[in-house]
């Protein structure tokens, strides 16, 4: 079901008999709105997240891992002083709603007792995690919230943690029964969702299929009302019921919301796991990974165009500069005319009519009535060269601008490619390198922390393997560092996109190791091994009945249109309609000198039409 108190009671239930007990060995804030308690509990180690993510709002036991920033948040060190090693009493469902409340115990500087909550609001964009002592006095939290912004509720350190009361009938309550019997007046679904408390609209539905009533309906007749009720008893401790199947729900476009029931309402395929929260961790990984990818996505694009459109009205601004700049040679004919007719002259002239001798016309030369008559032809003479020293400075400037931003352009497009956070992260530090954008990444470049970039995509395809760049960094690498001169290298034409290589040597791919750590092979081919992987695989290939196949990828015959064909599509990918991609060997290949990573000139191609 959804993330409401149908959920959450019995997934708390769950937490508590796992973690009560335990002890906190380390936490970690790897995003602003998330924690994790790194526990140990019964004998073993278990990983506590917490987040208040907007859109993934979750609490549950997680096998994933993330890595941490660089500086550790105010919040972060607050929790390390009073939690480390603290014992954790319990986890309990507070108020009623959708808050899981921790109760720790740890000891202070003085070696007194001290007693700490984490709650966890659970509420979608009003998510939050709040850290208070054992009086319930608000020490920090992930959101604060100003008493002015809300006359509800308030937010901040000092302030006592509190929760507005419920208005409607809880589900756990046995007053239940009494707001069934007084039903009427509007459609039972509505009802009630407006009258009882602890579900989502998901929930609802579910509870009236089971009882076997129709949402629309305006009043419950005969069995109705009592199969109601025996429904909705059986979901106050669901746990020991029949019907509780932890599982998620696998739809065409995503994932559904995690479910604990074997829905019978639901035709969708179910994943059963075997307690809730490997369920939840299943479904809520995924989903917070895709969230924060397409949220850092947005914020990457936002900056990326911001970028674009700066650089835009530099080159515009520059381009306009050098349209004066290439009249300097007018400045330096009147500097000469001045000198030529000086004798004509006299300090406090307004202008001078002379002949100009290049074009043999009379023109009016503007004097600076200030000046001298020779110094107003030096004024000429060093505007000229002004103007001269400008126009070189300027050029090269816009040229260096116009390759910043079809860089950054090209990011723009590997943005909407990104699947994976590693993605992001190396993404970042490109807008970041070409001065984009100012993130944690700048400080990871000052401290020269060596992080081991993320690989591209692989793909094996009739026999060959294909890889594609999956950022500017990928594509850089993969085509000057991985791929050897016979591959084929693929781009689509006059766009930006990806880099694609198709390994000609067929066993060449395997040089890749099957967890996908091409980092030493990538290493070794660098160091001279690729031509005795070539050579390696040609004897295995001698071995074979496709002898002939064998001797043609000697000679380093092209390879199958279906090959081809695929790998065309993969450059082409985020492309609109059809487009035309460009095919040549990697030899044929030249990174584009002064170029950021990944823009490269190449020649004798060839072009294929793909959609």
């Amino acid at each position: 079901m959804p993330l409401d108190l149908f959920t959450l009671k019995p997934l708390t239930e769950e937490l508590n008999e796992l973690i009560t007990g335990g002890r906190v060995d380390k936490i970690t804030q790897p995003e602003a709105d998330e924690i994790r308690l790194f526990l140990r509990a019964h004998g073993k180690n278990r990983c506590l997240v917490i987040s208040a993510n907007p859109q993934a709002p979750r609490v549950h036991l997680t096998v994933s891992k993330r890595a941490n920033p660089l500086n550790a948040p105010s919040f972060l060190m607050l929790l390390r002083k009073h939690l480390t090693g603290a014992a954790i009493v319990g986890a309990e469902i507070y108020n009623m709603d959708r808050v899981i409340k921790f109760s720790f115990v740890s000891r202070t500087e003085m070696l007194d007792t001290a007693e700490f909550h984490i709650y966890a609001e659970l509420m979608n964009r009003y998510s939050n995690i709040v850290l208070t002592d054992g009086d319930d006095i608000i020490l920090d939290a992930v959101k604060h919230i100003p008493l002015d912004a809300s006359r509800d509720k308030c937010v901040l350190r000092g302030v006592r943690y509190k929760l507005m009361p419920q208005d409607k009938t809880c589900f756990l309550s046995d007053e239940t029964d009494a707001v069934i019997d007084a039903f009427g007046e509007m459609p039972v679904y509505k009802y009630l969702q407006q009258r009882i408390s602890g579900f989502a609209a998901a929930t609802v539905n579910e509870v009236l299929f089971r009882a076997g009533i129709q949402g629309d309906a305006e009043k419950l007749k005969g069995e109705e009302p009592a199969r109601l009720k025996e429904v909705l008893n059986s979901f106050k401790d669901v746990r020991v019921a029949e019907i509780f199947a932890p599982c998620t729900v696998a739809s065409p476009d995503d994932f559904m919301p995690v479910r604990y029931l074997s829905v019978a309402s639901d035709e969708a395929d179910l994943k059963f796991f075997s307690s809730l929260n490997e369920a939840a961790d299943a479904y809520y990984t995924e989903l917070d990974a895709g969230v924060r990818v397409k949220s850092k996505a947005r914020v990457l694009n936002q900056a990326a165009t911001r970028a674009v459109a700066k650089l835009e009205k530099v080159i515009a601004q520059n381009a306009e500069k050098l349209e004066e700049c290439r009249h300097a040679e007018n400045e330096k004919i009147k500097g000469e005319l001045i000198t030529a007719n000086i004798y004509k002259l006299k300090r406090g002239m307004t202008e001078a009519t002379v002949l100009d001798y290049y074009t043999g016309v009379d023109v009016k030369i503007p004097l600076d009535i200030k000046l001298s008559p020779s110094d107003n032809a030096a004024a000429y003479y060093n505007k000229y060269r002004k103007l001269k020293r400008a126009e070189e400075i300027l050029t090269k400037q816009n040229e260096e601008k116009v390759k910043q931003l079809d860089y950054v352009r090209s990011i723009r497009e590997m943005l909407k490619l990104a699947e994976l956070d590693d993605d992001m992260s190396e993404l970042e530090s490109e807008l970041a390198a070409a001065g984009a954008l100012k993130t944690q990444q700048n400080q990871r470049q000052k401290r020269k922390v060596k992080e081991k970039p993320s690989l591209p995509k692989k793909y094996e395809v009739g026999g060959y393997t294909v890889m594609a760049g999956r950022n500017n960094i990928q594509n850089d690498e993969l085509t000057f560092k991985t791929a050897s001169s016979e591959d084929i290298w693929l781009h689509v034409k006059n766009a930006h996109g990806a880099h694609v290589i198709i390994f000609t040597d067929k066993t060449h791919g395997k040089l890749f190791s099957a967890d996908g750590n091409g980092e030493t092979d990538a290493k070794g081919l660098k160091r001279g091994t690729e031509g005795k992987a070539k050579e390696t695989a040609v004897k295995a290939l001698k071995h074979d009945a496709e002898d002939k196949t064998a001797k043609a990828l000697k000679r380093g015959a092209a390879v199958p249109d279906e090959v081809l064909l695929f790998a065309a599509r993969l450059a082409a990918a985020g492309a609109e309609g059809g487009a035309e991609v460009d095919y040549t060997e990697r030899k044929n290949v030249k990174r584009l000198k002064g170029g950021y990573p990944g823009m490269v000139t190449y020649t004798d191609y060839k072009t294929v039409k793909v959609n």
